[in-house]
């Protein structure tokens, strides 16, 4: 077993491939990339101790009502004294995330394919976790919008049961401002929108899209609607009408509408381990690539409150269902939704 274990070693060093595993997860991420998930010092120490949440104290902003009496007071030349107004606090909580997922193979596998699967795996995972990423921030967001009250004001809903035509229930440039606008005066916060293709292609088709190439990334483009980055990914959220057709979720965010952080392991753990195993296929031999992640991705000013009672931490449908309740006030969440038929 001693042979084994430095053979594997010499061509893999567990400490290096999780080093890289989450260097790239964090550098390649399109949600950090754009500027929709940042990364918190804070939230990343708090992260870091022990707990399945971690709460993150707030002050609220300091209150201003024309109608009462907090606005300014008109000084005199008496004796009364001015009343100050104070501050309140509230706390956000976000929720850990505790991933795991595996590949394995029949070392015979590669003499019969010609090529090693167990390579194509070390080679992949990282862009699969990316993946993984949008698909959680989906649940997450879907769950968010679940909330009667978050829906209500930054929800914007044209979309109807049925296949149709008409302009008006479709994505458009008076659709995705009336959809800004949720926030107000604060509508420019938002810096990127991400769309389903076929919400993009009605966006080309109507000559929406801005193409601007970008040096910084080895010729890669950056597709703008006005001063939102744009996003495409067939993974958001296609609900079929009642009748025909589909309605499509469209969202918008401002820079930082995510907190990302990844949870370091501890202890000799590592996120990335291959496991060989000599005796499955007859001794012919099989290899796992096991990763693991602990993470945390939550939508800023949105606090989960779902019980974790008898689990480490929530499960898709969990993240999904209505566990979710605002705590920043409507114009600072920097996250809205769009639904239209295309």
């Amino acid at each position: 077993m001693a042979a084994l274990e430095t053979a594997i070693t010499n061509v893999y060093e567990p400490e290096i491939s999780s080093q890289y595993f989450v260097e790239q997860t964090t550098e390649k991420s399109a949600l950090i990339r754009s500027g929709i998930a940042a990364i918190d010092p804070d939230i990343e120490a708090a992260a870091a101790k022990g707990g399945r949440t971690i709460e993150l104290p707030f002050f609220d902003d300091l209150p201003h009502d024309t109608d009462t009496s907090d606005r300014s007071k008109v000084v005199t030349d008496t004796d009364d004294e001015i009343t100050p107004d104070g501050i309140t606090t509230d706390y956000d909580v976000a929720v850990k995330m505790f991933r795991a997922q595996s590949w394995r193979t029949a070392n015979v596998v590669k003499y019969v394919a010609g090529a090693d699967p167990a390579k194509v795996f070390m080679d992949k995972y990282v862009n699969w976790w990316l993946r993984e990423d949008q698909r959680l921030l989906l649940k997450i967001l879907s769950g968010v919008f679940s909330d009667a009250t978050i829906a209500a004001a930054l929800s914007n809903d044209i979309s109807g049961e049925v296949a149709t035509t008409d302009a008006g229930r479709l994505i458009s440039t008076d659709a995705i401002l009336d959809t800004q606008f949720l926030l107000g005066d604060a509508y420019d916060l938002f810096t990127a929108i991400a769309v389903h293709s076929t919400v993009y292609k009605r966006m080309k088709k109507l000559d929406m899209i801005d193409t601007i190439p970008d040096s910084q990334q080895a010729g890669k483009v950056i597709n703008k609607f006005g001063n939102l980055d744009v996003i495409v990914d067939d993974k958001m959220t296609a609900t079929a009408g009642s009748t025909s057709g589909y309605k499509y979720s469209t969202y918008l965010f401002g820079r930082g509408a995510i907190a990302f952080s990844q949870i370091p392991l501890t202890g000799g753990d590592q996120n990335v381990v291959v496991w060989r195993d000599e005796k499955k296929g007859v001794g012919a031999g099989s290899t796992e690539v096991i990763t693991r992640r602990n993470f945390i991705m939550h939508p800023r000013g949105i606090k989960y409150t779902g019980s974790l009672a008898g689990v480490t931490g929530p499960s898709d449908a969990d993240l999904a269902a209505d566990n979710w309740t605002q705590v920043y006030q409507t114009k600072n969440i920097r996250i809205a939704r769009l639904i239209t038929n295309g």
